[in-house]
């Protein structure tokens, strides 16, 4: 078996799993198709399900969120930070 690297492994886990990627604290989250692009991933981060970003003026239009229904939620704009679904 070849050595992984945990980036590897956690990218594989997420897509066997249907998520789209981490979420974490203060509106950071980071796709499978770009994981962990801060390099400094502490473990606080957790498997989500991407959305449009109920942060006006995001960079990036989108957010990882804990469930599919808070993902939901963000589609139809009634999602608030610090709700878990």
């Amino acid at each position: 078996m070849a050595d992984l690297t945990v980036r590897e492994i956690v990218k594989s886990w997420l897509e066997e799993n249907e998520y789209d990627g981490l979420c974490g604290e203060e509106e950071c989250g980071c796709l499978t198709s770009d994981l962990m692009p801060c390099y400094n991933y502490t473990g606080e981060c957790a498997p989500g399900y991407i959305g449009p970003s109920a942060v006006p003026d995001c960079d990036y239009g989108w957010a990882i969120y804990p469930s599919k229904d808070a993902a939901a939620k963000a589609k139809e704009g009634i999602w608030r930070e610090g709700e878990d679904g």
